[in-house]
């Protein structure tokens, strides 16, 4: 094993684990360019038109509970029970969260994204070259000198071995 892997150090780069690399390394490139350059008008307008639809029905929904308020308040007899309206507030409420958050996310969508995208991008685009770099890295003297030294001490540790089993004794039960 320690042959092999010395093998594989002095052999150098692999041709295929750099292609690997670069491909990452031009991957990240993309997603940064991608992250910079924002969500296109075509996102930003589908947002928008989210947004408009889920606050057309939070308006609509809204008025029909104040409709429904106002006519139990002007006719008590015909009034639904309290749990019906408090069903109903509910589901205003949500609605208007939901609104909320397609608003959010509308304005996030025309600005770009923000900053937070775009700095995992950059941190991904340096983490891609920093393996590329390692990759090609050439190995040092001192690493050549390390593997050569594990190599000794495996074939040190064979010869012990052999010695070993030459020196013992087998016996047979009769």
């Amino acid at each position: 094993m320690a042959e092999l892997d010395r093998a594989k150090l002095l052999a150098g780069p692999d041709v295929n684990d750099i292609s690997v690399a670069e491909a990452n390394l031009r991957s990240a490139n993309a997603r940064l360019a991608e992250a910079s350059a924002g969500a296109g008008d075509q996102e930003a307008a589908i947002a928008q038109l989210k947004y408009d639809n889920l606050l057309a029905d939070y308006e609509a929904l809204s008025n029909q509970y104040n409709s429904l308020v106002f006519f139990a308040q002007e006719n008590p007899q015909f009034a639904p029970p309290a749990d019906t309206l408090d069903r109903l507030r509910g589901n205003v409420e949500n609605a208007f969260y939901v609104a909320e958050i397609a608003r959010l996310q509308a304005e996030q969508a025309s600005a770009g994204g923000g900053p937070g995208p775009i700095s995992v991008a950059y941190a991904q685009v340096a983490q891609a070259q920093a393996v590329l770099s390692q990759t090609l890295a050439v190995a040092s003297p001192l690493q050549i000198e390390q593997a050569s030294l594990a190599v000794d001490q495996a074939a040190s540790a064979l010869a012990r071995a052999e010695w070993r089993l030459g020196s013992s004794m087998v016996v047979a039960a009769v």
